[in-house]
């Protein structure tokens, strides 16, 4: 979670709904999701948010900005379904949580293929990482060379997940 700015600070934003400053976080927003490669459009007091195709499949969101009352009526950036994504004056942190939710969903279905099928996506997605699945379930990544028992997770060249949506998003994290 991010601290809570200073309400003096230049930056700070009003505790309570203005209707014009959530227009200019939503454009903010807009163009920063344009950078990775979605189409975006600023309809009425809303983002929709679509993603490029992938594996046959285009997803979108709906994203509004209002105030979160558990914040202190700050205001948030919100899927339209209600869940909260980030704070308004976190474009960058919301950008990138927009972008893996869609990624992880664009993703799922073949993630939930068998083995053989999710680590030829990740030799494609993430070419130099190498990938295991452990007897126990978890999901590795490491750029060493593939020996269990070097498996490190305090290592910065070694990823652990428990599933294989999460290394997706821990890799595609890793690769920026």
């Amino acid at each position: 979670m991010h601290p809570v700015p200073d309400k003096t600070a230049a930056n700070a934003y009003p505790d309570q709904f203005s209707g014009g400053e959530d227009t200019s976080r939503l454009t903010a927003l807009r163009e920063r999701l344009a950078i990775y490669g979605f189409h975006v459009e600023l309809v009425s007091s809303s983002l929709v948010v679509t993603a490029p195709v992938d594996h046959g499949v285009r997803l979108s969101t709906e994203i509004v900005c209002k105030p979160r009352p558990s914040d202190g009526d700050r205001l948030w950036f919100w899927h339209s379904w209600g869940e909260p994504i980030d704070a308004a004056d976190h474009v960058v942190d919301a950008a990138v949580s927009v972008v893996g939710a869609l990624k992880v969903k664009r993703t799922r279905r073949v993630l939930d293929g068998d083995v053989t099928d999710i680590k030829a996506l990740f030799a494609e997605k993430f070419p130099g990482w190498n990938i295991i699945r452990t007897d126990r379930g978890n999901w590795w990544a490491t750029r060493a060379v593939l020996i269990r028992e070097d498996l490190n997770p305090d290592d910065a060249s070694t990823i652990e997940a428990s599933t294989p949506a999460e290394l997706y998003v821990r890799l595609e994290a890793a690769s920026k």
